[in-house]
């Protein structure tokens, strides 16, 4: 086993009389990567013992982990004074945890048994797994709160992982090197994982030290752990609570919350403008149960007058509408003989100016756009509620539908429905945006705040309050274009921050997530899809972050994008970073 030297408490002492300020604070420091590495290892050595049915093996793993532990636990208890208050309360669990396991016998003792079952509950599995974790809890505690780069976690145990492994794999007994060996060919791929997501975090110095190790593991070299010894030692990858550090930044969620009016992106429409809108006949039934919202400032034009734009809606309905050869098919609650539908829907809107020149083409869905349905006995009963998709019981009764000319006309008004009830929503965005305004209810744009300001973090309160009163007053149309200009300001500000060397994973995450709403806010359209894909990676379990109606900013970035004479429309609904 790769064995560290413990570091005792005279030898602290002494260091501390001899030696300057900074030296002192960087053999602290040593002293606690070093602490940091034995806990890693003596966790990763327990957790391979399940791994093996050899009892020689699990119990070579075992002592080896004890021996870590005890190392770790002697070199803690002489450096406690090293440790603030919360982090020896972790600590100690750790200590508590381990006791509990490696200084009882007859717990200890039963990690030589294959299957090591619980006699209360033996089918549970192995109590192994359950001792691990407790464990491994208990680890996880230590470092989760106290890693400078916190999403490096999972990145440096998975090193400490391999690191155990590897040692394993060259030192342990004979019948141990398989399994062993195996832990180091899967862990490749696993530590490309986890450095992908901690790299955005990390300066380039460290990722270009977390590459190199990355391919050492991968050509499986022979110093793995003197390798994952000296990145803990003389990187400064782990830095717990160094001397002067204030208490990690503590966040709260803010919803402030603004009603939005944007404006027309190509040619917004004044009060002095009248505007038609034209449908084709195909359209014009579905129209009045879902018709087009226009928010605009203009009139529409009466009967006798001359519209300055004309919006045409085209559409000669469903076309090639095909039925497949019947297929059985055992998909759906029973089985039988179900026919696939094709038909086209070409949908498009056309532009036109008072001269009824041609200004611009949206093609909502194209003329060759094929889509696919399926005929099925449902159909015949007008889709019946809650029923779903019902096969036809014989082929018979598939081709017997298949012809009957009223069931295909029906048919095609049903398809129509549907297609038009997916174009409505892109045909009023495409609208509202490009010639009218769109006007958003109020809607929530949840931000970070600080809870402890008081700690050393007063400036990003006070960035974070601006954020917050420039976002809840863009609906007040005399302070609006100061609001945004507040918002740009703030943007900025955050950023800032984020190019800080220092910053803790919680200020990271705040000044992203905030980032995004200001310059989602500010019209900064194409910044913000670039904004959110980076915190994508970083926090991608925030539901909160993108907006709940980020569809239409995504829907204007495109707009703003695709300003030729015609252009294909992209699904409203879809964001598009």
């Amino acid at each position: 086993m790769f064995k560290l030297r413990p570091v005792t408490l005279w030898v602290t002492l002494l260091i501390s009389l001899a030696l300057p300020k900074g030296t002192i604070a960087q053999n602290r420091e040593k002293i606690k990567a070093d602490l940091i590495f034995k806990m890693l290892d003596f966790d990763a050595r327990f957790r391979m013992i399940p791994g093996y049915r050899d009892s020689a093996c699990r119990m070579n793993l075992a002592n080896q982990a004890k021996a870590e532990y005890l190392e770790f636990k002697q070199t803690y208890q002489a450096n406690t004074a090293l440790f603030a208050k919360n982090e020896r309360e972790k600590l100690n669990e750790v200590v508590s945890s381990c006791d509990k396991i490696f200084l009882k016998d007859e717990v200890f003792s039963a990690l030589k048994q294959p299957d090591y079952l619980s006699s209360k509950n033996p089918s549970k599995g192995e109590v192994m797994d359950k001792e691990w974790i407790d464990i491994h809890k208990a680890c996880l505690y230590v470092l989760i709160k106290d890693l400078t780069v916190r999403s490096n976690y999972e990145l440096l145990y998975e090193f400490s992982r391999l690191a155990a492994a590897a040692d394993v794999a060259r030192n342990g007994l004979p019948s141990c090197h398989h399994y062993a060996d195996s832990l180091l060919t899967k862990g490749g791929p696993s530590l490309d994982q986890h450095f992908q997501k901690a790299q955005l975090q990390n300066s380039a110095e460290s990722n270009s030290y977390f590459q190199q190790l990355i391919t050492a593991f991968k050509n499986k070299a022979a110093d793995l752990p003197e390798q994952t010894k000296a990145m803990y030692a003389s990187r400064n990858m782990l830095i717990l609570s160094p001397e002067g550090e204030e208490a990690d930044i503590h966040l709260m969620t803010r919803y402030p919350g603004t009603p939005l009016h944007l404006d027309g992106l190509i040619k917004e429409l004044t009060e002095m403008d009248k505007y038609s809108i034209v449908a084709s006949p195909a359209a014009q039934r579905d129209m009045m149960h879902n018709s087009i919202l226009f928010q605009s400032k203009a009139h529409k034009a009466e009967k006798n007058e001359t519209a300055d734009y004309t919006f045409q809606i085209i559409t000669p309905g469903i076309l090639d509408l095909q039925y497949k050869t019947p297929e059985y098919s055992t998909d759906f609650g029973r089985p039988g003989y179900i026919s696939i539908i094709t038909y086209r829907c070409p949908i498009s809107i056309i532009v036109l100016n008072k001269e009824e020149r041609i200004e611009r083409t949206f093609v909502v869905t194209g003329e060759n756009n094929i889509f696919s349905d399926t005929l099925h006995a449902n159909v015949l009963d007008n889709f019946r509620p809650g029923m779903g998709l019902i096969p036809f019981r014989s082929d018979t009764a598939c081709y017997d539908a298949m012809n009957d000319a009223n069931l295909k006309n029906n048919i095609s008004g049903l398809l129509f429905s549907k297609k038009w009830n997916e174009a409505a929503p892109v045909i009023t965005a495409t609208l509202n945006n490009g010639y009218g305004y769109w006007k958003a209810l109020r809607e929530q744009y949840a931000i970070y705040g600080v809870k402890n300001p008081e700690a050393g973090y007063q400036d990003i309160a006070n960035i974070v309050d601006s954020t917050d009163y420039a976002i809840s007053h863009l609906g007040t149309e005399t302070v609006r274009t100061s609001c945004k200009a507040a918002l740009s300001r703030m943007l900025e500000k955050y950023q800032e921050i984020l190019q800080r060397p220092d910053i803790s994973q919680n200020v990271r995450i705040l000044c992203m997530r905030n980032s995004i709403q200001a310059a989602m806010l500010s019209d900064q359209l194409e910044r913000t899809m670039t904004l959110i894909a980076d915190y994508k990676k970083v926090n991608p379990k925030d539901y909160l972050v993108p907006s709940f109606n980020f569809s239409i900013f995504s829907f204007r970035n495109w707009m703003m994008k695709n300003g030729a004479a015609t252009v294909t429309l992209p699904p409203y609904s879809k964001p598009r970073f």
